[in-house]
């Protein structure tokens, strides 16, 4: 099976390492597994082939715990952002030949980990702006990131963060969000004709340790204080923001 996959004992064995580790995190916060996965997977697999994977697998992590999620979700703050996205996306492509990706990623984790800084001293009780409009917006933000760089699920996240005060309503609605971001882009995967044998016997294979680390972070996450966890999340959110700067460096670096 290690021929097939494309990979020896070794570099499987840390694979599954690295997925349950990616899983356990996205079971109990609700998001950062394609960033998790893309930065240690791409160690030993090319960034292209992660992709497909990694985009099923984030839609069966959502699957996996939707039964127990489904009540939590904000189903209004859900299609304001999702239709934000769904017009700013297209936007988003047509920029794509226009505007270097890197430059857009720094661009994004800046702003990422400046918010991160000004959301860690607001305590979960303070005043939250809700409405339409900035869920509109904020969806706009993230379809035109996810078209120019592949990066949307990042302002989206601050976004709910920032206006939810309800720990579990924000998860919620991350894995809802990701979830539909997913399946929307393995279908573009397909299309363009990144997914082949192989790709589909790496998901059966990856889905494994993957799930189980995200039953694992999600009974984690029902006893976690809702504080606590939201400085979790606002911790994990700047880790990733920091290493988008770090990978953006290095390319322009090399």
């Amino acid at each position: 099976m290690t021929v097939a996959i494309g990979l020896n004992h070794v570099e499987l064995a840390y694979c599954a390492m690295a997925l349950f580790v990616a899983g356990l995190v996205r079971g109990y916060s609700g998001f950062g597994f394609s960033a998790l996965v893309m930065t240690s997977l791409a160690l030993v697999i090319p960034p292209v082939q992660i992709v497909p994977v990694t985009m099923v697998l984030e839609v069966l992590a959502t699957l996996a715990l939707y039964r127990g999620i489904r009540g939590d979700v904000d189903w209004r703050v859900l299609v304001w952002l999702l239709l934000g996205a769904a017009i700013a996306t297209p936007v988003g492509l047509l920029f794509l030949r226009q505007l270097p990706p890197d430059a857009v990623r720094l661009v994004l984790s800046g702003f990422i980990l400046g918010a991160c800084a000004l959301l860690w001293r607001k305590t979960s009780g303070g005043h939250r702006t809700r409405g339409a409009v900035p869920a509109l917006l904020s969806g706009i933000v993230s379809g035109t990131a996810n078209g120019i760089a592949a990066v949307g699920g990042l302002p989206a996240v601050i976004f709910m963060i920032a206006t939810m005060s309800r720990a579990a309503a924000f998860r919620a609605t991350a894995m809802a969000y990701l979830l539909l971001l997913g399946i929307y882009g393995f279908a573009a995967a397909g299309i363009t004709g990144l997914v082949d044998g192989q790709v589909l016997l790496r998901i059966a294979v990856f889905m494994v340790p993957a799930l189980l680390g995200v039953l694992a972070g999600h009974r984690h996450f029902l006893k976690a204080n809702p504080e606590s966890f939201r400085r979790f999340a606002l911790a994990l959110l700047a880790f990733l923001a920091i290493v988008g700067i770090i990978k953006v460096a290095a390319t322009w670096s090399g």
